[in-house]
């Protein structure tokens, strides 16, 4: 063996050393970055799901909270226990049932509840509302004469009604009698009994983001066992009939009702691995545990695996690649070795193309001795401009592309660099090659000096920043809309919160002197006021779920979408006495049904809101238009406004007459559904006392249309 083969030998060798330790690294590297990946994941995951079960523990606590406040309500109003009492007393007294019957009619009507009745001392039902035909339930009537015996608000929690077998909770507030009664009766209690499937147990599901498991679920302790209290997502019938031995310590629920609280992995009621975290329910026996299945978390952790195990192999590939082009190189002549560095130098040129490409971003050199450019093949993608074999131009032919207002400019700056030297950072518009859409880009360039420091060359390069600035300009648009709502929002929830506060202490001073009538005003106040923070937030959260809760998509004619806004709003329509005309038109429209009605409702509650003393009132609604320009309307010969006005009127909390009703957002919420179809919502009127007319367009939610001729139908 020559010395030749021995050094070729040995090169190899070392060669060889070299990409396993290559290998080695790329794949060392890939670990530690998919465990660092995994685990901040995972913890972002557990972050996100003890946000949801802090969410959900703290509204259900407010939610036990304002049912024993209703309670309290009642059990610490002497007016009522002394009508109680006189009805117990003398039950024949139709004026004192009468009585009782609207205190609880108001109650069942105004709070939501499914029943309220009236227990006597003994547990046995007096007076219900609605009436039932099964007799009270005996576990209530116990739960009553414990309330009446400690004197608080109670909860009766979870039961199951052996009349009808269906799950209810009641609120029990005792109502002591000031002196005792025949058997020496010493009170009665008002049961208000819930429903939790009209609220609580969908309350319960809601899930705050899109999931597949995602699952919030109550349990209770009862003796060695918990107890499941609502409806299972994966399991149907189990609100207190699943259960499960407290020996089953690997379920979340289990060691959440022995004290053990936080986020753990553990097995759920199917027997599937699940990532749950766990939290009391203050004040409750309740325990909530909020879940998913580890293979939901875990879906996008897969999908990692399969991009790094991509990117590893790539990169063995191209180490791999790289060695044998290496031995090639040391076992091969001159003229091979020539043909091996093209070769590779071609690789890295497209790779350099492909990164340009994937980038938005070229290079490019100016030659100031021949007043030409050179650039890649992406940098003349991004200039609108088919490149040239050689890859050089006339700087004439690129300043072409800017328009007239910007070309000096740029040309300028360059000039500036080659001549002082300054770095040269600029951004131009580049009109398209049929000169009509335009086109941001930003160019960024040094200068090359040669040995006599004389400007040789500038280099640099050019990106395309279009996309970027424009969400730019929206994340502005958005920060300064987010500012001003906040503000807004803060705003006109103080004014209901002051109100309360100040009939607050005017109703303490009344209670302590003993003037009833000046209280049952302060409480008229007091419930004005929650009234209208309670609206202004429904249509707060209203208009914050456009666009992400929608509902199925159908098709739905046009005429239909009407009549259901019409109805609707058919009480202030008669009670004004407006005329409604409706252009017969046939108009196909697809998307949220009570979306698109809520376009229609506003603009009508609006219009007979605003129609001031017009002794003749009309609205009328039709469409103008065909095809792809068809545009709404929604008119009348009411109040109008100023002209100067009509863009103001559609911001949050908006109103030009601000001692009319509603908070002003039913114009941004008209506004923010016709955005949401890609659409725009315009307002036209020619003055005080000269109508109104709102008209916006839809055009995603546009199937076709053609108008029928006839008479116009009025309402």
């Amino acid at each position: 063996m020559t010395s030749v083969d021995i050094r070729e030998k040995h090169a190899s060798w070392i060669v060889f050393a070299l990409f396993l330790v290559l290998a080695g690294g790329i794949i060392v590297a890939a670990k530690v970055y998919y465990d660092h990946h995994a685990l901040h994941y995972r913890e972002e995951v557990a972050f996100s799901l003890s946000a949801i079960a802090d969410l959900k523990a703290g509204e259900l606590l407010q939610w036990r909270t304002e049912r024993l406040g209703d309670g309290s309500l009642f059990s610490g109003n002497a007016n009522f226990c002394n009508l109680v009492q006189r009805f117990l007393f003398d039950p024949g007294n139709e004026e004192n049932r009468e009585r009782i019957r609207i205190w609880l009619l108001r109650t069942w009507s105004a709070y939501g509840y499914d029943r309220v009745f009236l227990l006597d001392a003994e547990g046995n039902e007096r007076f219900s509302i609605p009436a039932s035909l099964y007799p009270g339930s005996r576990i209530v009537a116990e739960g009553a004469r414990e309330a009446l015996h400690s004197g608080k608000v109670t909860f009766q929690d979870f039961y199951r009604d052996e009349h009808d077998r269906r799950i209810y909770l009641t609120v029990l507030a005792p109502l002591p009698f000031r002196e005792p009664g025949p058997g020496g009766a010493s009170g009665a209690v008002l049961a208000l009994r819930i429903d939790p499937e009209q609220y609580l147990y969908p309350f319960i599901s809601r899930w705050p983001v899109p999931s597949a498991t995602g699952e919030t679920l109550i349990v209770r302790r009862e003796a060695d066992s918990l107890v499941f209290l609502n409806e299972l997502r994966f399991q149907a019938g189990t609100a207190l009939t699943l259960r499960q031995p407290l020996t089953k310590t690997d379920l979340p629920a289990t060691k959440a009702v022995l004290g053990k609280f936080g986020v753990e992995e553990g097995v759920d009621y199917r027997g599937e691995p699940v990532l749950a975290a766990t939290r009391p329910v203050p004040e409750s026996p309740w325990f909530l545990v909020a879940r998913m299945d580890l293979a939901e978390r875990d879906a996008p952790l897969r999908e990692q695996v399969w991009i790094v195990y991509l990117l590893v192999g790539s990169l063995l590939g191209a180490s791999g690649a790289g060695v044998l082009l290496l031995l090639k190189h040391l076992r091969g002549r001159f003229d091979r070795e020539r043909l091996a560095a093209a070769a590779l130098l071609g690789i890295h040129q497209e790779r350099l193309e492909m990164a340009q490409a994937i980038a938005h971003a070229g290079s490019w050199e100016y030659l100031p001795s021949e007043d030409a450019i050179w650039g890649s093949a992406e940098t003349f993608r991004i200039w609108g401009m088919e490149a040239p074999p050689s890859g050089k131009v006339p700087f004439d032919e690129i300043a072409a592309r800017i328009p007239d207002r910007e070309r000096e400019r740029v040309r300028a700056s360059l000039m500036d660099l080659v001549i002082t030297g300054n770095s040269y950072e600029v951004e131009f518009p580049v009109l398209s090659a049929d000169g009509g859409r335009e086109r941001i880009v930003a160019a960024q360039g040094i200068l090359h000096r040669n040995e006599r420091g004389e400007p040789e060359k500038v280099s640099g390069v050019v990106q395309d920043v279009t996309d970027l600035r424009r969400k730019e300009r929206e994340l502005e648009e958005k920060n300064a809309e987010l500012e001003r709502f906040v503000y807004l929002v803060s705003h006109d929830l103080k004014s209901p919160l002051v109100t309360i506060k100040t009939f607050l202490g005017y109703l303490e001073q009344d209670v302590a002197r003993g003037e009833t009538d000046q209280a049952a005003q302060d409480m008229t106040f007091l419930r004005n006021a929650a009234d209208k923070m309670g609206k202004l937030l429904d249509e707060l959260l209203q208009i914050s779920r456009i666009g992400r809760m929608l509902h199925e998509p159908e098709t739905v004619p046009w005429d239909e979408l009407v009549r259901e806004a019409l109805d609707a709003v058919a009480g202030a329509i008669a009670q004004r006495g407006v005329a409604v005309r409706v252009d017969p038109v046939l108009l196909t429209l697809r998307g949220d049904r009570r979306r698109l009605v809520e376009i229609w409702q506003n603009l009508l509650e609006n219009a007979v809101k605003y129609m001031g003393d017009q002794p003749v009132p009309l609205v009328h609604l039709g469409v103008g238009g065909h095809g792809k320009d068809v545009v709404f309307f929604v008119c009348d010969n009411g109040m109008g406004i100023d002209p100067r006005f009509a863009a103001k009127i559609f911001g949050l909390f908006e109103k030009l007459d601000g001692k009319s009703e509603g908070s002003g957002l039913g114009l941004a919420i008209v506004k923010r559904i016709v955005e949401l179809y890609g659409g725009k919502v315009w307002v036209e009127s020619e003055g005080i006392g000269r109508g109104t007319c709102f008209r916006f367009t839809l055009p995603g939610a546009l199937q076709h249309s053609s108008k029928k001729g006839g008479e116009n139908h009025e309402r």
